[in-house]
């Protein structure tokens, strides 16, 4: 009989007990990292999760390495019965199966739990409603492969490269729905039913188990979470998460942000990565070396004309950067680098919601409302002209053109300054055809996606008193004034409107902004997200 983790060691210590060990035959490590929380709201942890190394290198080689995360439903401590009996017989019953299938014998596998469980909750009054879910995860063979099996809504996700995929299906209400084209992923976040799961392990006497199956490179990194996680986190905070610090860091990580962000429920995590982290770094300055060398890399530079000492001195300046980030115990996501916003602001009407009352029933259109109001942009400087009392110049951000406007007398003797810059703009702006007329103006390095400089006001013209409405996208900073962080349940891209006021930037800050009310944009107009005491 293999080694059964307990599902409650302590991170580091699980780790240290997996980490090093040969998956098979094939020639990578995997390195494992494990939390599990009770989280804010709840008084018991009904989440319940293993790993199992075979002793037996011949079991080893042809049945893998098992990784469970379980969450379990039920009556009083029936959920916590659920979880840890399924992770235990799914796993006996898969070492014990000789079926020459993997996958097929960790569907087998889940089919036993299935009916041990149901039966359970037969025999048993004080477990009435007994279930879990089940997410397990086998990696095995040469080449290595990864099998992944699944009941419920704890998933499966698999971060190749820059890309994070959700591999598993939710077995849920609002899952349909969204599948039914019925909701939106940002709807089925906050719907009241998101919490109705459609298929558990021990709810009904026969189960259906979803199965994936897919080939896994040096580099690749696997979760596997409760919905605890995932209820509170994007798939983009857990996508910087995960490619940022190794696998123990990471499922700590990911469990501390999601109390963080409410903790409204168990939370658990396992994070299983397939080669050290040295690789990982290798296969990143790999990335940088292509960007250098690839064609239209550094604008107005040219790539031929990159002489090798000077490569030389961007490699070793990138090394320096990450050894410093690693000392750190983090390491910027790689996503900043040389990109650029994902969407650009988009005007239209918006759906206000009054006070007090349960459902929006007043269509503004924002042309109406009585706040001026405004457009956030970032993007270089094109065209820089000034005549005698104004300066104007282009910005292009996510695609969408922009001439930009401002009054010259406010920038003293800065003007040269924008001239080929970088900025950020805050404007008001009549229509989209229409040229922005400059409010705020801040201006940053041209290496600010790399190192994120301070950045410096050098323009600013404002009744700091005056309540705006701000049309911006969810994105990363400098990309929007509201943070993503205090936006969940938007993905990156989506455009919003936020009712707030600037603040003045006092020496050595960037401008900021007081958020009262978020829309978001769905279809052709904007509908509330958060309002006034949310």
């Amino acid at each position: 009989m293999p080694n059964l983790g307990t599902g409650y060691l302590v991170g580091d210590e699980w780790a240290k007990q997996v980490a090093g060990v040969k998956a098979g035959v094939m020639d990578l490590d995997l390195q494992v990292g494990y939390q599990s929380d009770t989280g804010r709201v709840r008084h018991l942890n009904e989440d319940y999760v293993g790993c199992v190394v075979p002793e037996d290198e011949a079991q080893r080689r042809t049945k893998g390495t098992l990784f469970l995360a379980a969450d379990g439903m039920g009556g009083h401590k029936a959920g916590d019965v659920a979880s840890r009996k399924a992770v235990e017989w799914v796993t006996r019953e898969y070492y014990a199966n000789m079926l020459p299938d993997n996958g097929e014998s960790l569907a087998r596998a889940f089919e036993v739990a299935n009916k041990m469980l149901h039966e359970l909750a037969q025999r048993d009054p004080s477990n009435a409603g007994l279930g879990t879910t089940l997410v397990a995860l086998v990696i095995h063979g040469t080449p290595p492969r990864a099998t992944i099996a699944n009941v419920g809504d704890s998933r499966a996700y698999l971060l190749r490269g820059r890309r994070l995929t959700q591999v598993t299906d939710d077995h849920s209400w609002v899952a349909a729905q969204v599948r039914a084209g019925v909701l939106t992923p940002a709807q089925a976040r906050r719907h009241p039913q998101r919490n109705v799961i459609t298929r558990a392990l021990g709810s009904q006497p026969v189960i259906a188990v979803d199965l994936f199956e897919m080939d896994l490179a040096e580099g690749d990194v696997l979760l596997l979470c409760t919905d605890g996680v995932t209820g509170e986190l994007a798939d983009r905070q857990m996508a910087r998460i995960l490619r940022s610090v190794p696998p123990v860091q990471a499922a700590a990580q990911l469990v501390a942000r999601a109390n963080e962000h409410g903790g409204h429920d168990n939370a658990s995590a396992v994070v299983v990565q397939v080669g050290s982290r040295a690789t990982v770094m290798g296969q990143w300055l790999s990335e940088v070396r292509a960007r250098l060398q690839g064609p239209g890399a550094w604008r107005g530079t040219g790539p031929r004309s990159l002489s090798p000492w000077l490569m030389g001195l961007l490699v070793l300046l990138t090394l320096s950067f990450l050894c410093v980030s690693l000392a750190g115990g983090t390491l910027l996501s790689h996503d900043l680098v040389g990109t650029g916003p994902v969407a650009a602001p988009k005007m239209a009407d918006i759906l206000v919601v009054a006070e007090g009352q349960a459902e929006p029933d007043q269509h503004s259109s924002a042309g109406s409302l009585r706040q001026r109001r405004g457009v956030f942009l970032v993007g270089p400087v094109r065209k820089w002209q000034c005549q005698q009392s104004e300066c104007t110049f282009d910005l292009t951000m996510a695609g969408e053109k922009y001439k930009v406007r401002l009054d010259r007398q406010h920038l003293a003797e800065q003007d040269q300054v924008l001239r080929g810059g970088r900025v950020r703009v805050f404007g008001y702006q009549d229509s989209e055809d229409s040229a922005v007329e400059a409010r705020l103006v801040d201006v940053g390095s041209p290496w600010w996606a790399l190192w994120l400089p301070g950045w410096k006001t050098v323009y600013q013209a404002h009744n700091w008193d005056e309540t705006v409405w701000v049309y911006s996208v969810v994105d990363r900073n400098p990309y929007s004034p509201v943070p993503m962080e205090d936006l969940p349940g938007l993905e990156r891209g989506t455009r919003i409107v936020a009712r707030g006021r600037w603040l003045e930037a006092k020496e050595g800050e960037n401008m900021a902004f007081v958020v009262d009310a978020v829309y978001y944009l769905e279809g052709e107009r904007y509908v509330p997200l958060m309002r006034d005491g949310q």
